[in-house]
């Protein structure tokens, strides 16, 4: 079934400019949802599926047509297909000498194309299962949002109330970073990323 949240916020990013909505390939084969099933500590739910069927990676050949380079979806982030979001989840640093900095079941589902991801909370014995993640390098995980659709819903209305705005293959800020914080964070429901104190530290809401 079409995921309404994921096209309801592919409307709002084509009308403020992006190119993103025309690159974008749906999963050929639903069947390849099992795969995330296959993962430890993964444990996917309907609205997971049904993003993946909407948004598997770029149709490379539309990308090279129009010129454009994994343009972002959201959070000023480029998308991963199903196959790369399951590899960069084998290679997430998960059980290092800091285990909140990645944690188990925490699947990746956006990317800055460095270090940095939007993540999805799978881990069923969380008290956040479901909610969307900021992993920035080097500072680790905070919450964006409950859940994949209130995300999808703020993103676009970020833009809506021209927070950001999307051009081509970039999408950029309308205001500066600490106003963005301010305005953006009753959008985001007050979630942790945006109340802390200190941009370069964690607060664990997931255990």
């Amino acid at each position: 079934m079409p995921a309404q949240f994921v096209q309801d916020h592919l409307r709002v990013i084509e009308k403020s400019g992006s190119s993103t909505p025309k690159t974008l390939k749906r999963l050929a084969d639903a069947a390849r949802l099992a795969d995330l099933r296959e993962l430890d500590d993964v444990t996917p739910f309907d609205d997971l599926d049904n993003y993946f069927l909407e948004v598997d990676g770029y149709d490379q050949d539309v990308c090279i047509e129009l010129d454009l380079i994994d343009p972002p979806l959201a959070w000023d982030m480029s998308v991963l297909s199903l196959e790369d979001a399951i590899a960069h989840y084998h290679d997430a640093p998960i059980g290092s000498e800091n285990p909140d900095y990645w944690p188990p079941g925490f699947l990746p589902i956006l990317w800055d194309l460095s270090g940095s991801y939007v993540l999805v909370n799978c881990a069923k014995s969380s008290p956040a299962y479901g909610a969307v993640y900021d992993m920035t390098e080097g500072v680790g995980c905070n919450r964006i949002s409950s859940s994949l659709r209130e995300f999808f819903a703020a993103s676009a209305k970020e833009v809506e109330a021209g927070l950001r705005r999307y051009d081509k293959d970039q999408s950029e800020l309308c205001v500066e970073w600490k106003e963005f914080l301010r305005l953006a964070a009753p959008i985001f429901g007050h979630s942790p990323f945006f109340t802390r104190e200190r941009m370069d530290t964690q607060i664990v809401d997931w255990k």
